[in-house]
């Protein structure tokens, strides 16, 4: 991790040390995050190849993001 998320996380496991037990990086939405960043170079080689905006799949791109989140959310659940 870079310095600036180690310093974070230590203030964080200094003030919350009884309910964090693991490094910020490996927290339940880090899934949903990549997510994004995977859709966003997605789209980018889409439209590197000349395909058009308008017949980009957003609509199965969103119902994928959130298929992804819920199953973070239910995974961190007990």
């Amino acid at each position: 991790m870079g310095k600036t998320t180690d310093r974070i996380n230590k203030m964080i496991m200094e003030k919350e040390a009884k309910r964090s037990k693991r490094d910020q990086l490996n927290s339940f939405m880090t899934t949903f995050e990549w997510r994004n960043v995977e859709m966003a170079a997605e789209l980018g080689r889409y439209m590197k190849t000349g395909g058009s905006l308008f017949y980009y799949p957003f609509i199965s791109q969103t119902f994928n993001l959130f298929k992804i989140t819920k199953n973070s959310l239910i995974n961190m659940i007990p």
